[in-house]
């Protein structure tokens, strides 16, 4: 199952990256692509904690989706910049995107092996 959540978060995060890419650039951004990164995360989000709460997944999943909430909060701030048609703050897409690698590098640590 790990394989699987790591997987729609590597996906999640190629989506984030076109997204981010495209704001740094000064491009307009494409809300299908938004969306798509947004429902793409939250798949992870609901694979993870579906193996929580099934016992599919080892205990640094718990941390790993504490983190990935963090992340998910960032996001929806960033989300309601974009709503309001205001700029989004570098900054912070900066830190949502650092928050949801850490994620992705404890699920990493968790499909090899490590933690308690």
């Amino acid at each position: 199952m790990l394989w699987l959540i790591l997987v729609v978060f590597l996906a999640a995060a190629l989506l984030g990256l076109s997204v981010a890419t495209r704001h740094f650039r000064g491009e307009p951004t494409a809300m299908m692509r938004v969306a798509a990164h947004g429902l793409t995360a939250t798949a992870g989000l609901a694979l993870l904690t579906f193996g929580i709460v099934t016992g599919g997944v080892p205990p640094y999943g718990r941390l790993a989706l504490i983190i990935f909430l963090l992340a998910a909060i960032g996001g929806l701030t960033l989300l309601a910049h974009t709503a309001r048609d205001k700029r989004l703050p570098g900054p912070l897409i900066f830190a949502h995107a650092g928050v949801a690698i850490v994620g992705i590098a404890v699920v990493v640590a968790a499909l090899f092996g490590a933690g308690p």
